[in-house]
Parts: C-alpha cells; sequence; structure tokens
C-alpha cells in the first residue's frame, strides 16, 4: 500500500489559493453589506411633488420651514442650525428662520438636536416618535427621520438627530450634502446648484 503526499510547496500554493478565494468571497460580502447599508440610508432631494415617497418640503413656494433647535443643547447644535439656515438659502435663495421657542411654531419644521441634551428629541421619544435607543451610547452616530403631526398644530417635522454633539452635526452636513451643498464650498469654491424649489 501507497500513500501520495503532496510535497510541502504544493500544498502551500493550495492554502494560499484557497485563502486569497476567501478573502475575496468575504471582501465583496463586506462590500455588498456596506453597499446595501448605505442605500438604506440614503437621502434624495426632488425638485418635484411625489406622492408615492414621504418627501418633507425643505423650501415651497407655499411652505415656509423653519428650523429648531432647544438652546439647552450643545453649542454646536446652535452652529450647525444656522449653517444648515445657510447652505438651504445658497442653494434656494430663501433662508429659513431658526427658532428655539415652541412659540413661533410653524406647521412645517427641521428639528435638530442631540440624543443627551435636546429636549425636543427626548419629547419625541417618548411620544414614541422617534427611537432614541438606537443613538444611546453611541459615539457620532445620527438619524434623520420625517414624521407627521409630531405635536399640536404642526403637519410635518424633518428630525435629525444625534447621539452625542458631533453626530449630530454630521446628520445635519447630511443634510446639507443631499441638497446639494460641498463641504468643500468655501475652500475649493464649489458653488451648489440653484434649486428655487426642493423637498
Amino acid at each position: 500500500m501507497f500513500f501520495s503526499f503532496p510535497d510541502s510547496m504544493t500544498l502551500n500554493i493550495q492554502i494560499n489559493s484557497l485563502c486569497s478565494q476567501l478573502m475575496k468571497s468575504l471582501s465583496l460580502v463586506i462590500l455588498l453589506l456596506f453597499y446595501i447599508q448605505n442605500i438604506q440610508g440614503q437621502l434624495t432631494v426632488s425638485t418635484k411633488k411625489n406622492k408615492e415617497i414621504n418627501q418633507f418640503p425643505v423650501v415651497s413656494d407655499k411652505i415656509q420651514t423653519k428650523i429648531i433647535y432647544d438652546s439647552n443643547d450643545y453649542t454646536l447644535i446652535k452652529i450647525s442650525a444656522h449653517l444648515l439656515a445657510d447652505d438651504i438659502e445658497r442653494v434656494s435663495g430663501k433662508k429659513p428662520e431658526v427658532i428655539t421657542e415652541f412659540s413661533a411654531m410653524a406647521d412645517y419644521m427641521i428639528i435638530i438636536g442631540s440624543a443627551d441634551k435636546s429636549n425636543l428629541t427626548k419629547q419625541l421619544s417618548d411620544k414614541k416618535k422617534i427611537g432614541l435607543d438606537v443613538l444611546t451610547g453611541r459615539w457620532e452616530q445620527f438619524s434623520i427621520k420625517t414624521i407627521t403631526n409630531p405635536f399640536q398644530g404642526v403637519k410635518h417635522v424633518l428630525v435629525i438627530s444625534g447621539s452625542d454633539r458631533r453626530g449630530t452635526a454630521y446628520g445635519v452636513i447630511e443634510l446639507s450634502r443631499a441638497i446639494g451643498v460641498s463641504p468643500w464650498y468655501w475652500w475649493a469654491d464649489a458653488a451648489p446648484e440653484k434649486k428655487p424649489v426642493f423637498s
């Protein structure tokens, strides 16, 4: 009886080839998962009304959207709210009012707040309108969600909530990017395309 063993060089080549194929397959699976996650989380901006999808009117001929944040939230949230108003003006030519008081609320609002310091996001969480549990205890994460009738007298809101101040700011930057403002607009003179109406 004879046994045949591959020499060590052949065995090494076969193992290396198998490891290489395994790594390629694993890389492909990771890229696919990343792609699927990004598809689910992408914001789209439209200049046309579409009844098929849940649209929020950021700028409209008839609707005046306001931006609200909690004055007790981080200073970075205040800065982010005003930067978003500037970015919306860059694209549309119309600057939304930035407020901190419920008394000045409007039918359509963009709410910006951190999960740990904003009373606005806590109220929405208490009413089960948003889930802050996915953000709590995480670093630099954000959620962007539209909600109808969140408060009395408010028809529709776009909520940008973050796990912390940077996470909230990243959410605001993501909305600015979606409406066409490049983070490089100041340094690289990357002027955004003008859109008089968008949602």
